[in-house]
């Protein structure tokens, strides 16, 4: 998708008050403090500095750790501990696995660091596989992730078709109605889930709420069992879209593989299977490549 670039208004010059002495101090003291000396109190926010440090305290995106473990890791007390970490993940920067009850971070903060994110494990392998597919269909590929109720595009390569609809790292998308965001939220603990869709539906009223989220729920048992979503002019009029989920070695979606493609190119039954398994052998390798083990027992990639 093409964008016209607009011509550059001429900035307004503004007119700054004149500084005092006493505007000079305050402003001096804006400035961050150089690293290994004591903090200004009076600009400094403690409960801040704690909740950074309980973030800092998880080594990577697959570690888990309890309040416990947080507690003894930070040197704070319990309390504070449980405080600040319902506050996180309510914030979305952490996520519960319900059975454990422990917590790891989300993609929220792997978004956050995005410059980071670019030269980690998953863009890297993704990033290889999308230009891989992009030589064999020439259709547009992109890795997204869930963040809350939309995608956001991590990498992307674009089509060679005319009309290709190309998208930009950084683009958001509602998660309902992209393919990488319907294939993501199919295979996402329910609970997860189900926070995600009472964000993206606050202007349902309960009863079409309802309705909703089962006609939904009806859609994640389709793509779980043929292990990939697609869909039809959900985007754009005329385009087709096809996307697969990657997981981590915990078996978690971190991310999705998408193919956006021209209907007409792909009428057939024939040939839309024929580019699924194309994206789908893409989500093998980059799940393989994080530490994903697939097994016969689950529905992963259309597994039996």
């Amino acid at each position: 998708m093409s964008l016209e670039k607009r011509p550059e208004k001429k900035k307004a010059q503004v007119k700054r008050p004149a500084v005092g002495p006493g505007a000079q101090t305050r402003s001096a003291g804006r400035a961050a403090a150089p690293e290994g000396e004591a903090p200004d109190e009076r600009l400094f926010i403690a409960s801040l500095e704690k909740g950074l440090k309980v973030l800092e305290t998880f080594p990577d995106m697959t570690s888990e750790l309890g309040l416990q473990e947080l507690a003894a890791a930070t040197g704070l007390g319990k309390s504070a501990v449980q405080r600040l970490v319902y506050t996180l993940h309510h914030l979305r920067y952490l996520r519960r696995d319900p059975a454990t009850r422990k917590y790891r971070l989300s993609s929220k903060v792997f978004l956050r660091g995005y410059t980071l994110a670019r030269a980690s494990d998953l863009v890297q392998e993704a990033h290889g596989q999308l230009v891989r597919i992009n030589r064999e269909c020439g259709d547009t590929c992109v890795l997204a992730i869930l963040e809350g109720p939309e995608i956001v595009i991590l990498s992307s390569v674009h089509g060679r078709h005319i009309d290709s609809l190309n998208v930009a790292v950084g683009m958001r998308f509602p998660a309902t109605t992209a393919s990488s965001g319907l294939v993501l939220l199919a295979w996402l603990p329910p609970e997860e889930t189900k926070l995600i869709l009472n964000e993206a539906a606050k202007t349902l009223n309960d009863g079409a709420l309802r309705h909703w989220i089962d006609d939904l729920a009806a859609e994640f048992v389709t793509i779980r069992a043929q292990g990939f979503c697609i869909t039809e002019d959900k985007i754009a009029a005329g385009h087709l879209s096809i996307s697969v989920p990657v997981f981590d070695a915990s078996g978690y979606p971190v991310a999705a593989v998408n193919v956006s493609t021209l209907k007409h190119l792909y009428s057939s039954p024939e040939a839309r299977r024929a580019l699924a398994e194309l994206v789908i052998g893409a989500g093998k390798l980059v799940s393989a490549r994080l530490g994903y083990a697939s097994n016969a027992d689950d529905r992963a990639f259309g597994h039996d």
